[in-house]
């Protein structure tokens, strides 16, 4: 059945490839259907069938002619690709739908488009566009006809295309949204480099000048701004301490002019002086606001919903060429992988699907999937399927999730997302034994950071103490002199 599956998409994209060469080379005057032409030798890159099929076409479509070769070749496509085994998805119900919107276009063009006499014999419309405009005129006047053909365009062309115009709007409006934040963002980051070059500059021209830029004032500044300062620290400490806090010890390097400090994102080290002059102690007390952390990058949609339904299609399509007749009735999208929730036909075992794991992966053309049996308080099967690029999991989206938010516990620890794309956390104080492994590459670092900054970013150091043991004296060093 796929060889001749093969041979129908072969032979739909060689006509289709004809027919437009046939229709690019037509000249009236070579001999065809419509008139016997004045070349004793036909022009048309298709020779003498090339002309009669150029002209026929021409004459019953008039403009739309163009558009019959990408019609076959998607017909050939359809039939490659899809399965008869739903009405919308059945190739003849969506070759009906393409002959009407061919015919509707072609009134539309005989009713509304302007004509050629060298490419369009019969009309802008054809023959067919002419007949049909003439008879739904009489009807329902060129108003009412013109709306009707409107009206049968627009319904059918989704039925033979596969496609939604609800989720079309959605996505141009999802682009657009996406263009404007990043257009927004760009501004902003661009705006910011601008001031920081100003004050740069402004520096600059003082130490030149030889005068100091003032940060909070030495020991004999008595004025009204340092008191202030001063008092503020005996209160609370500064947020920039909280952030010298995170940093540690590294030492400070000069900034260039060039070098802009990126939007939402604080230079490091980070520190802060009191009315003295001198380094404010952080003691962990208030917390460092979340805000220290850089905002979430913008996540590029791995599978858009028209991919999504197509896969789904496509799954329970290849299950029913193997004898199990399944439906999917949820897709969870996550970072990592996606998982199908496939409800299985009363008297299908979910071991038969267990089995057929490489076989689906084969033919879905991927290296393996993953088959769930059992999901707890769910009577589906889970198809698990990695996806085509890994998304970012940022700290701080996890940190502004009402999962970590709203925990009770001190210890609560920030995981990342699961499957479906939801923030999980956990509560250390339920594991006090925990082993982290894995190969080199696989994450360990990265989890050990954020479970540590997730206690530093929830609990004082009257709440928490660490013991921090680093053989190699290098990755834990960062947390050198933190009073947790």
């Amino acid at each position: 059945m796929r060889g001749v599956r093969e041979a129908v998409l072969l032979i739909s994209t060689f006509v289709a490839l004809f027919l437009i060469l046939a229709l690019v080379s037509y000249d009236r005057a070579d001999p065809g259907w419509s008139s016997t032409g004045m070349n004793l030798r036909p022009e048309n890159l298709g020779g003498l069938i090339g002309a009669w099929v150029a002209d026929i076409l021409l004459s019953l479509f008039g403009w739309l002619a163009f558009f019959v070769p990408w019609l076959i070749l998607a017909s050939g496509l359809m039939m490659y690709r899809d399965k008869p085994d739903r009405l919308g998805e059945n190739p003849g119900i969506r070759g009906a739908a393409m002959l009407i919107v061919l015919v509707a276009a072609c009134a539309i063009s005989g009713m509304h488009a302007p004509g050629h006499d060298s490419l369009t014999p019969q009309g802008s419309g054809g023959i067919i566009g002419a007949a049909v405009a003439l008879q739904l005129i009489a009807w329902f006047s060129p108003v009412g006809a013109s709306l009707l053909l409107l009206m049968i365009v627009l319904s059918a062309l989704p039925l033979s295309l596969r496609f939604s115009w609800l989720q079309l709007m959605d996505w141009i409006g999802a682009k657009t949204m996406n263009g404007l934040d990043r257009l927004s963002l760009w501004w902003d980051q661009h705006k910011q480099q601008r001031e920081a070059r100003a004050s740069d500059d402004l520096r600059q021209r003082r130490a030149d000048a030889g005068q100091q830029p003032s940060f909070g004032g030495g020991a004999q500044d008595a004025t009204p701004a340092s008191a202030s300062m001063s008092s503020s620290a005996k209160s609370a400490p500064v947020v920039g301490a909280a952030a010298s806090a995170l940093v540690s010890k590294l030492s400070p390097k000069p900034r260039r002019k060039k070098d802009a400090v990126p939007a939402e994102q604080l230079s490091l080290p980070i520190t802060a002086l009191d009315a003295r002059g001198e380094d404010v102690k952080f003691t962990g007390d208030p917390l460092p606001p979340i805000t220290l952390l850089d905002v979430a990058r913008q996540q590029v949609l791995t599978y858009s919903d028209a991919d999504l339904e197509q896969m789904s299609r496509d799954l329970e399509g290849h299950l029913a060429d193997f004898g199990v007749d399944v439906q999917v009735v949820a897709v969870a999208p996550g970072p990592v992988i996606t998982r199908f929730e496939v409800q299985p036909a009363p008297g299908v075992k979910a071991s038969r699907i267990s089995n057929l794991s490489r076989d689906l992966a084969r033919a879905l053309s991927i290296v393996s999937l993953r088959v769930v049996e059992v999901i707890p308080g769910k009577s589906v099967v889970g198809i698990e399927i990695p996806n085509r690029e890994r998304a970012i999991v940022s700290l701080r989206t996890v940190f502004e999730s009402p999962a970590y938010q709203n925990a009770k516990s001190p210890l609560t620890l920030a995981l990342g997302k699961d499957i479906a794309g939801v923030p999980c956390t956990a509560d250390l104080g339920k594991m006090p034994h925990l082993l982290v492994a894995g190969t080199t590459g696989s994450g360990k670092s990265v989890a050990v950071n954020a479970m540590i900054l997730s206690l530093l970013c929830r609990a004082t150091a009257a709440e928490v103490r660490l013991i921090m043991i680093d053989p190699k004296m290098l990755e834990l060093s960062v947390y050198d002199g933190i009073p947790h």
